[in-house]
């Protein structure tokens, strides 16, 4: 009897972590030399020429994806609704916000989950990756 309280508990332990691990594959940008023109020391969400709000609203907050009502995802269409969405903090800094983690690291969602026209752009990627590091200025 106590063998097969035994068996049956290493059954149960094994199938736990069995389903436990997930195979993800993050497809992760590649580095790419910027533009002499792309400047991305002055990331912010409603600056005119270094706005991240263009690429979010294009890239993030689309139909049925991250805007106001989706069922999907958190609101992620304005400033306040970003700050709203656990997306910014982190006890880690801005690397380890699930902002960066998704779109950087692939985990725990590789985003954005569809891309949009204009998301391989190099500066785009990399004025939203330094607005994210830079703590999320608005």
């Amino acid at each position: 009897m106590k063998n097969r309280v035994i068996a049956g508990v290493i059954l149960i332990i094994t199938i736990i972590c069995i389903n436990a691990c997930e195979d993800k594959v993050a497809v992760l940008p590649v580095p790419v030399p910027l533009a002499a023109n792309c400047d991305t020391t002055h990331a912010t969400y409603n600056s005119s020429s270094d706005s991240v709000s263009g690429i979010i609203n294009t890239q993030c907050a689309v139909p049925s994806c991250h805007v106001y009502g989706s069922a999907s995802a958190n609101d992620l269409s304005s400033y306040s609704a970003i700050q709203a969405s656990g997306y910014t903090t982190s006890k880690k800094g801005p690397t380890g916000t699930l902002m960066y983690t998704c779109l950087y690291n692939g985990t725990p969602y590789v985003m954005p989950n569809v891309q949009q026209p204009g998301w391989n752009n190099p500066c785009n990627q990399a004025k939203l990756k330094q607005w994210i590091l830079n703590g999320f200025p608005q």
